[in-house]
């Protein structure tokens, strides 16, 4: 009763766009993960997901279909076995990724139990997570949007902005006690990253993230992390085992930050917690979408030891994800450990 019966593609091109796999077995039985989302193209938001919608539909579809749905790690060897001269990175583990996450959902609810007890239970009770906004280009709009996150019950926020007099204010202007964290998505050269780096340090931000480009950097990245007096993250744009542990060798993060989407799911995210332990760093799932991908970072956060920082999406007032998954309820700024079947919360 677990045959692998039907792989279907929700694909959601406006914004906020999604692209979500569902996995259906011969009883009924539907499991639903999501794939990375994709740049925009011209003035498509979502056409950037389109390759990794052809990668779905004409590589991994025709592999799985009849197969046996709880063979999760072996579907995922043999798929990224079978199509390796396409590359470990890139849109093959993008691909992988929504069919992974679907069967490790559809597993939990068949079992009636949360995925993170596949994974060996939860290690915390709960923890702590950031507001993550989007691009906003103004003081004002950040510190509503900062007012809005803390009056939810965040007690921290990451922005994505680059320009100083922003991220100046912004410091100045957030409630007391609030936390804030930098992501530049690789805006700067080494020269500007240091300078940026030592002014977040007088204005009290906890980490800078991504710092330099091109943002693979490893040794422009350690260097920014010598001169900088807060700490480094990063992670999101390596893909394969061997890439991560390449990262870390070279010491350049505190904030190790691994997109499930991008790494190919759940099955190889367990791998690389455990390198995060072997580095003796801190494990923060990135995640910039309300959905399976969410939903699987949180359920991998609470399995892992070295778990500090929870990324949850921030979107303005009126936007909302097409997955229908919400902002998870907080207590004291943190989310609770799953208790819900699959990837549900609860």
């Amino acid at each position: 009763m677990s045959t692998i019966t039907d792989v279907s593609l929700r694909h959601y091109e406006d914004f906020p766009h999604q692209l979500l796999v569902d996995v259906t077995t011969e009883d009924g039985a539907t499991g639903t993960g999501e794939c990375w989302w994709g740049m925009p193209v011209g003035e498509r938001p979502g056409s950037g997901a389109r390759p990794i919608v052809q990668t779905v539909e004409a590589m991994l579809i025709p592999r799985v279909l009849g197969r046996d749905a709880r063979q999760i790690a072996r579907l995922w060897f043999e798929l990224s076995d079978h199509f390796y001269r396409y590359g470990d990175g890139g849109m093959l583990p993008m691909a992988i990724a929504g069919l992974d996450l679907a069967l490790w959902d559809l597993r939990g609810k068949t079992l009636g139990v949360p995925v993170v007890d596949l994974l060996g239970g939860s290690v915390h009770e709960a923890i702590p997570a950031y507001a993550s906004l989007p691009p906003l280009g103004s003081t004002e709009r950040v510190l509503h949007e900062i007012e809005r996150a803390n009056a939810y019950g965040f007690r921290a926020a990451k922005l994505h902005e680059h320009a100083m007099d922003i991220i100046t204010e912004v410091a100045g202007g957030r409630p007391a006690g609030f936390t804030l964290m930098l992501d530049v998505n690789g805006h700067y050269d080494l020269t500007e990253a240091i300078d940026v780096a030592r002014a977040l340090g007088e204005l009290g931000y906890l980490w800078f993230e991504e710092p330099v480009r091109p943002m693979r950097d490893h040794r422009a990245i350690r260097k920014v992390a010598d001169a900088s007096p807060v700490r480094i993250a990063g992670g999101e744009n390596e893909f394969s085992l061997i890439d991560f542990e390449r990262f870390l060798a070279s010491s350049g993060v505190t904030y190790l930050q691994p997109e499930v989407t991008k790494i190919g799911g759940l099955t190889p995210a367990t791998r690389i917690s455990a390198l995060a332990e072997l580095h003796n760093v801190v494990l923060c799932p990135h995640n910039f979408r309300l959905g399976p991908s969410l939903l699987a970072s949180i359920h991998w956060g609470f399995s892992s030891p070295v778990t500090r920082w929870l990324e949850v999406p921030w979107l303005p007032e009126g936007n909302d994800f097409p997955s229908g998954v919400k902002v998870p309820v907080l207590k004291d700024g943190a989310v609770c450990a799953p208790t819900g079947h699959g990837l549900a919360l609860d």
